[in-house]
């Protein structure tokens, strides 16, 4: 029980490293509170433990704990030489818990340092959300026709044009997203949505397909 572990914590005598691994251990189980309780326990004993401060802000995360989870990525920046890894969680961090403007400045700051494909799509979604849509446009075109096969950056594609207003052009999107992938609900909705905006304009047949048996 939870009561039990607690007081398992308090009466251990383990040191820094057995609390960070068994801390490690439960987020694998995601039993998340039980791993923020023993990373804490980790930084009790040593609190320059590098690995701890992103263990348990990883846990801050799952537990929706946001501001907890920057301040331990935060520190981990702090503390450690490679720190892009850091800003990223924190960047996702702050998105999550609806802050787009800090988000995007995070997000910014790690693609400065490491620009891999994964740091700019975060990147993009917060532009996306902090209605930075020339930038998110432009990573779109950076992404480019390679990502056809990925549904949720196709959704932010076709939003961003949308809030931009050229609803042309997120049809011929959603267009070629379609013949890659079908049935996707989000598709049909957007389909719906851009429908209701160009009318007889619209390229696409945007009723639901029926899925065969």
């Amino acid at each position: 029980s939870q009561n039990t572990f607690t007081e398992y914590v308090r009466l251990s005598p383990m040191g820094a490293k057995g609390w960070y691994f068994q801390g490690m251990s439960m987020y694998q189980l995601q039993n998340f509170t039980n791993a923020e309780e023993s990373l804490s326990q980790c930084l009790k004993n040593d609190s320059a433990y590098l690995e701890a401060y992103f263990g348990r802000g990883m846990a801050y995360f799952q537990l929706k704990e946001y501001d907890k989870g920057r301040a331990d990525f935060n520190a981990f920046n702090t503390l450690s030489l490679n720190n892009f890894p850091g800003l990223n969680a924190q960047g996702i961090c702050s998105y999550y818990g609806g802050k787009y403007p800090e988000a995007v400045q995070l997000f910014e700051a790690s693609v400065a340092l490491n620009p891999t494909r994964n740091y700019k799509y975060n990147l993009l979604m917060a532009y996306a959300k902090n209605e930075q849509y020339d930038k998110a446009l432009q990573l779109c075109d950076e992404f480019g026709k390679e990502s056809r096969g990925h549904v949720k950056f196709n959704l932010i594609h076709c939003e961003v044009l949308m809030s931009m207003g050229k609803y042309e052009e997120a049809a011929s999107w959603l267009e070629g997203s379609m013949a890659i992938n079908t049935f996707v609900i989000e598709y049909l909705d957007l389909s719906k949505e851009i429908y209701n905006k160009l009318g007889n304009k619209a390229c696409l047949l945007y009723t639901s397909p029926s899925p065969r048996d």
